[in-house]
């Protein structure tokens, strides 16, 4: 017994250690107090609003989300079908001045084909039609015309829209029209509002109201203006500078050679100073002088024949560099 007290007591002491868990405290709701103040209730003036995405690309962003959404949703697999969008209806002076229907239909149909990968028809084909059945292409269509577009245009689903001015804004009103029924695609009606100074800034760089023809027109007129209307400043720099400086040189050089060559060559020994000159000075100045000019006039021609060429080779670079909605179609189907 001696030997098994030890034992017992470091056993006892073991088990005392151990923690023993607690039972759980169990906590019963007790009456509000009648002099306490009630809680807060959201309501639909308290409860936080839906942020609104800020800025012209964010908004034109979300835009094209929810038509890609709705196209996406339709029956059969959308990779293996194709989409139109109409040019949209300007709705304004401004609007219509600035061709805004035509730059914010062109901005989202780049986000439907390049963000979404949506298979689009190519803006050249359906201007093509829009123009074969004279209907232009200012937007202006109701959903049977639309419709038929869409189904000659071998689209499933065409996408129309109106901008329209609203005060310091642009309202953009969009929805989708299924080619067979002409009838509206669920959750393809959308609107935005997009801010104005942005929306017209977008439309002065808008590359969709540009062309090739037109950039090669301003160069014609002036050198470097191509250029700069191709979105090319620093192109535009040194083409007009370029032909600038040697168009001046030239005219300087012309004018020297002229005067040196039919004005003062033929009146050398007519003057006060001509007279003090020996024959064999005079002689030599004649030849000095016929000499500066006839060169000065070739210099002047060279550089005439530079100013040209290089003229020429702005124009020429203004038109490949340019871009119309054949190249816009190419880049796109490129990504």
């Amino acid at each position: 017994m001696a030997l098994l007290a030890p034992l017992l007591c470091a056993q006892l002491a073991a088990q005392a250690a151990t923690p023993v868990d607690a039972p759980a405290l169990v906590t019963h709701p007790t009456a509000p107090s009648p002099d306490a103040p009630a809680a807060a209730v959201p309501t639909a003036a308290t409860a936080p609003a839906l942020a609104t995405p800020r800025g012209l690309e964010a908004r034109l962003r979300v835009l094209g989300d929810q038509i890609a959404l709705a196209l996406k949703r339709l029956p059969g697999d959308h990779r293996d079908q194709r989409f139109a969008l109409a040019p949209f209806a300007s709705v304004g002076d401004e609007a219509q001045a600035r061709q805004l229907g035509l730059v914010v239909s062109d901005a989202l149909v780049t986000a439907l084909a390049r963000d979404h990968r949506l298979p689009m028809v190519e803006r050249a084909a359906l201007g093509k039609i829009l123009d074969e059945q004279a209907l232009g292409q200012s937007g202006a269509l109701d959903d049977g015309q639309a419709a038929a577009v869409g189904k000659l245009a071998g689209a499933t689903a065409l996408v129309v829209g109106t901008v329209a001015e609203a005060g310091d804004a642009f309202l953009v009103t969009v929805r989708a029209l299924d080619v067979e029924s002409a009838a509206l695609i669920d959750g393809s009606a959308a609107s935005a509002e997009l801010p104005k100074g942005e929306l017209v800034a977008l439309s002065a760089e808008a590359v969709v109201l540009k062309s090739k023809a037109g950039a090669m027109f301003r160069s014609v007129v002036l050198p470097g203006w191509g250029q700069l209307y191709n979105g090319e400043p620093i192109k535009a720099a040194v083409v007009g500078g370029g032909v600038g400086t040697m168009a001046a040189l030239g005219v300087t050089a012309g004018a020297i050679g002229g005067w040196l060559r039919y004005v003062r060559y033929p009146s050398i020994g007519t003057t006060a100073d001509d007279k003090k000159l020996s024959a064999a000075e005079l002689q030599a100045r004649v030849v000095e002088t016929r000499g500066w000019g006839e060169g000065t006039l070739i210099a002047a021609g060279v550089l005439g024949g530079l100013t040209v060429t290089a003229w020429g080779a702005g124009v020429v670079d203004a038109y490949l560099a340019g871009t119309d909605v054949e190249s816009l179609d190419a880049a796109l189907a490129g990504n």
